[in-house]
Parts: C-alpha cells; structure tokens; sequence
C-alpha cells in the first residue's frame, strides 16, 4: 500500500516529510524498551530519481549508515537490484528475482558488507517528495521498483509515500501502483469554531518561544485571518512576527503591530508574485477568466471538472481576442501549468479549484476582472444563459 500527500505548492508537504523524518531520528535514540525496530525515514526527492539505484543506495545507507558512495557501491546495487528485484540497471541483465535475495536478513547481509556494527534492521518508509514529476510508464525499472514495494511482495518491510501535487495519484497510477492507494489532501488550516486550528498554532508557536499572548488575542487574529489557514502564508507571518517579537525582547505589548501586518501584507504578494509565471502573467486576461470560474477550496459548490474547465478556457479564448494561451501551450498543458503554480488544486473527487482564496483574488484583479462576481456560463441549445 502507498501513501499520497496531495496538495497545491505552500501546503506543507515537504515539511511534513522533514518533520517526520526528525521525529523518527529523535525516536531512535531513545531506547523504546518493547524491543521494537523504530522505523526510519528515507526522505528521496523525485529530482535525483532516474533509476532503482538512485533508490536502492540511499535505502542501503539507512539501514547500514557509514557505506562509501563509489564504484564498488554502485556496483554492489546494481548487482542486488538484479537478484533483489530481477531489475535491468546500468545494462545489467535481468533476472528473476532470488527468493533468498528478497528475505531481509539476506539483503541487510548484503548492506552490511559496507560497513560494521550494525544493528537490527528496522522498517523504513520511503518518501518520494515532488512526485508528481515521476512520468514513467509501468514497464520503466523505476515503476517496477516501486511496484515491488507498493505490492508488497518481498518480506522486505518498507512502505512507500508520494507528496506532490493534485496529479501525483494519476502519475502513481501510471506508474503501475493501482491498488492500495491512500490519499490525505494537504489544504489550510481549518478555522472553524470548534475546530481552530491556527489559533492552535498561534499559541503553540507562542508557548514554545515563551511569549504571553495575553491581552493581544485579537491582534493576533487579525495577523492571522488574511493568512486563510494557508500554511505558507502562516509560516511567513510567524516568522516576521517572530523577529519583531525578538526586537521586542519578548513584550508583546511594545509591538508595532502595525508594521507586523504590513510585513505579512507583503510576504504574502511576494509569494503570489513568485507563483505569477512569465506565461501566466503574459495570459493575465485568461488566467482571470478561468479563475473567475473556479472557488476556493471552503466552497463544494463550485468546483469543476478538467472537461468543464477546458471547456472554459477554449471558450474563454474564443470569445475574446485579448485571450490567448502562451506561447506552444494547448488548452492541457495550461490547465496543467496552473495546476503546477499552485492556482488550480485537482480535488481527491478530480474537480478543480483555488487552494488558496486570496490568491484567486488576486489573480483575477491582475486580468482586470472583478473577484466577486461569477461568469455567465454558456447556454445550452434551448436554454437561457444563467448567472451561477
């Protein structure tokens, strides 16, 4: 079975990873007592990926720290990738795979020809972070790889989890994993009654850097409330809001409160700015048009589908000279390109919408259009055109 972290860029996804990582480092050093292996975390990103072997190195290492990356290295994976997983690297032939190669204490055997005084082996997790980038079929080593661990049928214990975004399901399913395949959208931070999980984090982050909140709840609700629960926008403003507290050697009553909002105010275009493409900026007029169709992600009214969407974009161009797509891209590769820049998020129910209100807004303002109405959608043969 393989695990997806599924959202939009800014969502939180490689910190999640890191952070697990870090938990599962801290956990082994302290003796758990129950004689059970502490899991370790193999944090991969899909860009140094070309192979098994950019796989099954690293994976070698955190069972056994201590190996020398080299020749001899190299060599002994692309041999073991062979009898572990009957895997063509490096134009090593393939084989099928060793029944005795596939049991773990035959491969730790294996690892522990690098180095010594290793203990027992413990489960790892591979994380494979941006793995929406990974485009290989299912017959590629890599998938079969991945097919190996995602099916589980070594005894090997280790588990696999993709982050990425809205694709990195489609792309997984791609790649052969088609069973087993357990998706946690990363989205904001809920701010419902009840449920306030940014004011949570807010007096977290002031109760681990000893400062009192006391009698500066609202402004540090109002800090937070054009953040919208989007993690990355809270990052950044607890971090300005972090050094002005520092500067304020910790009294949150001598804060200028004031410059603390503009630096948010500003950490916030920034990003949007970042996320803004050449090509999106030089298709500003259709970029608002399309956003000016989807909703924010508190609003299941309104998402809409790829065909819809496209739709949309097709007919957006047509109906107005000033649309145009950039340069060498289709109506697909658009809708994609957006998807990439974190202002489109493809739903675990296939819909499409803005992960983040404000940057919709602020994108449809960009094209010269207004945020607060919706586009009357084109009518159907023998129907009336209806404002949604």
């Amino acid at each position: 079975m393989t695990r997806i972290l599924q959202g939009a860029p800014g969502a939180g996804k490689s910190s999640i990873l890191h952070e697990l990582r870090e938990r599962a480092v801290q956990a082994a050093r302290k003796p758990s007592g129950n004689g059970v292996p502490v899991p370790r975390i193999l944090v991969l990103n899909s860009g140094s990926i070309l192979g098994p072997e950019d796989i099954l190195g690293p994976l070698s290492g955190i069972v056994l720290p201590g190996r020398d990356i080299g020749r001899e290295a190299r060599e002994r994976v692309r041999v073991a990738a062979s009898r572990l997983f009957g895997l063509e690297v490096d134009g090593a032939a393939g084989s099928k795979p060793d029944p005795e190669m596939q049991k773990w204490s035959v491969f730790r055997q294996w690892v522990g020809t690098w180095s010594q005084g290793a203990g027992l082996p413990a489960p790892v997790v591979i994380a494979i972070d941006e793995a929406q980038r990974l485009k290989m079929d299912d017959l590629h080593p890599l998938s079969k790889l991945l097919q190996v661990v995602h099916d589980g049928e070594t005894e090997l214990p280790l588990a696999l989890v993709l982050a990425g975004l809205g694709n990195t399901a489609a792309r997984a399913q791609g790649m052969g994993l088609t069973r087993g395949l357990t998706i946690h959208p990363i989205a904001s931070l809920s701010r419902e009654e009840g449920k306030d999980e940014v004011t949570e984090l807010v007096r977290g982050f002031c109760k681990h850097f000893g400062l009192d909140p006391s009698g500066q709840e609202s402004r540090l609700r109002e800090l937070a409330m054009p953040c919208e629960g989007w993690p990355r926008h809270l990052h950044l403003m607890l971090q300005g809001f972090g050094r002005s507290a520092l500067a304020a050697s910790g009294n949150l009553d001598r804060l200028d409160w004031e410059r603390v909002n503009q630096e948010a105010a500003e950490s916030r275009l920034s990003y949007y700015l970042r996320q803004t493409s050449p090509e999106m900026s030089r298709s500003k007029h259709l970029v608002a048009s399309v956003m000016r169709r989807v909703s924010g992600p508190d609003d299941p009214g309104r998402g809409i589908d790829v065909v819809d969407l496209l739709g949309a974009i097709e007919q957006s161009i047509e109906d107005s000279p000033g649309h145009r797509l950039p340069e060498g891209m289709r109506a697909e590769d658009f809708l994609q390109h957006l998807t990439h820049q974190g202002a489109l998020h493809e739903s675990v129910d296939k819909s499409f919408r803005c992960p983040i209100p404000s940057f919709r807004t602020y994108l449809i303002e960009a094209g010269g259009l207004d945020p607060d109405t919706y586009p009357t959608m084109p009518a159907e043969d023998g129907e009336s055109s209806l404002s949604m």
